[in-house]
């Protein structure tokens, strides 16, 4: 026997209108809902959003297929359950979602004697999550999925969490892991709102993530803190020996900018500094920093050899104070002894 031959016995099409809600005496019609999140992907901070895979469960009773059957009704036909009702549930800050179809359609309704019916589908969905961005990539975000019906309002229908005993509000899979992410926890709330047209029963799942920061340790601090360091080196080479002082601070300055371009262009443009680009721009202020300490004392040590050669006597206490000043600043101590024994000269 088919579905819709089952069906066609408790609800009689001419006795049935599809579009009309059960309402009690002015009661709305309660939809609890629940659901199980198989897989959660793709967090992404330059699209700002993240990908969910679940099974969506939607519980409510409608008095109209109440039946004298033992059991409940199966129901795998959809052309059998388009003609009932059920609740036009959406997810309003989705980006796209999708029916699972493979290698069925991934769907399923009971219909109990009493006239409950469960209803359960899978569903894959891209959800927008507005990220604040000023803590990466040492941040953490809060993602909410809100869901709420398209053309009923809270006077007709309302939303809620499950409260059945034995069944979660929002199941996880235990075995989900993101590569870039960390699932803290999930939960459920509500976000109930007044508009035009009156108040409408809203609920939201909201995802708690920390950023896995070991990647960025590997891939960004670590190598623009050892590049850094490289330039370091100039301090210990001679002042005369300007080509490879220049090129060590051109090669680390570029490289560093490379670096600094590659995160940037997997973020998006936000009008706010973040994390990183207070590290970058520190690590690059640093270089610079090196080009600038080797353009004073080479052009003080010059200045001191053309005086001596022009007959001047002892050293210029003036140019003296400086390179030491600046050499103290930036650490290049021997800079400072070179120039002195060369004014001492």
């Amino acid at each position: 026997i088919s579905d819709e031959t089952r069906y066609n016995r408790y609800a009689t099409p001419t006795q049935y209108d599809v579009l009309l809600t059960m309402p009690i005496a002015g009661i709305p019609t309660n939809v609890s809902i629940s659901m199980y999140i198989e897989g959660i992907t793709s967090f992404q901070a330059r699209t700002m959003d993240f990908h969910i895979d679940m099974y969506f469960q939607q519980d409510w009773t409608d008095h109209r297929l109440a039946h004298n059957g033992s059991a409940p009704m199966l129901v795998r036909d959809k052309t059998v359950f388009k003609k009932m009702w059920h609740p036009d549930v959406y997810f309003a800050n989705a980006r796209s979602a999708t029916f699972q179809h493979i290698t069925d359609d991934n769907f399923l309704v009971w219909i109990y004697p009493s006239g409950r019916v469960w209803y359960d589908c899978r569903i894959s969905a891209s959800i927008m999550c507005d990220m604040n961005l000023w803590k990466f990539p040492l941040d953490s975000q809060q993602c909410s999925m809100r869901i709420l019906s398209y053309a009923y309002p809270e006077s007709q229908l309302r939303l809620k969490w499950t409260s059945h005993p034995g069944i979660i509000p929002i199941d996880i899979n235990p075995e989900i892991r993101m590569p870039d992410m960390h699932l803290v926890e999930v939960k459920e709330g509500y976000c109930n709102g007044t508009y035009a047209t009156g108040v409408w029963s809203c609920m939201t799942a909201t995802f708690h993530v920390d950023r896995q920061k070991m990647h960025h340790i590997t891939q960004t601090y670590v190598p623009t803190g050892l590049i850094v360091v490289i330039s370091w080196f100039n301090f210990w080479l001679d002042v005369d020996s300007a080509p490879a002082r220049v090129s060590l601070s051109i090669t680390t300055l570029l490289t560093i900018s490379t670096q600094a371009n590659t995160v940037r262009l997997a973020l998006p443009e936000v009008s706010y500094m973040k994390a990183i680009d207070v590290w970058m721009g520190s690590c690059m202020a640093f270089v610079f920093g090196v080009m600038i300490e080797f353009t004073i004392c080479h052009f003080a040590k010059n200045q001191e050899e053309s005086r001596i050669m022009l007959g001047g006597k002892g050293p210029s206490l003036l140019v003296d104070s400086q390179i030491s000043a600046m050499s103290t600043f930036f650490g290049a101590a021997r800079d400072v002894d070179d120039l002195k024994g060369t004014i001492n000269r």
